[in-house]
């Protein structure tokens, strides 16, 4: 990925613009680029989207990796059958709910997107009824 990189579709510009900002924050030096792309990759993936408040990878995964892990071998005794049946269980449900979260937040930011740059439709804001209110008792 040394250069500019070509693409067509405006959402694959922007996670390639991200990445490459991050790794130009890593490293200034192109030739070592293809040396960090896996940190990169997991910064990017690690970041908080400001408008969903999670990160892709908390999005992906229903948690918060923190890097790489060593495996390591089990000494405790491992948990009985129903615990571990609810303890994956409340995963599956806190990770529902991430989703479900993100996308209630991503639908409401296309509607606020879409309300400004629809003309047909105004947001009715404060200002706005002052300005309509002034209007009207300019008129009578």
């Amino acid at each position: 990925m040394l250069g500019m990189s070509w693409c067509n579709s405006p959402v694959a510009a922007k996670a390639v613009d991200i990445f490459q900002k991050v790794l130009k924050k890593i490293t200034s030096d192109p030739s070592k680029w293809p040396e960090n792309v896996s940190q990169t990759t997991f910064e990017v993936n690690n970041r908080e989207i400001t408008h969903l408040l999670h990160s892709p990878a908390q999005i992906l995964l229903g948690f918060k990796p923190t890097g790489a892990t060593a495996i390591q071998r089990q000494e405790d005794i491992p948990p009985s059958e129903d615990r571990h049946f609810e303890t994956v269980i409340e995963f599956l449900l806190r990770r529902y709910e991430i989703r479900r979260e993100v996308l209630w937040r991503s639908d409401r930011q296309k509607d606020l997107k879409a309300q400004k740059n629809d003309v047909g439709v105004r947001r009715w804001t404060d200002a706005w009824i002052k300005k309509l209110k002034k209007h009207t008792q300019r008129i009578k």
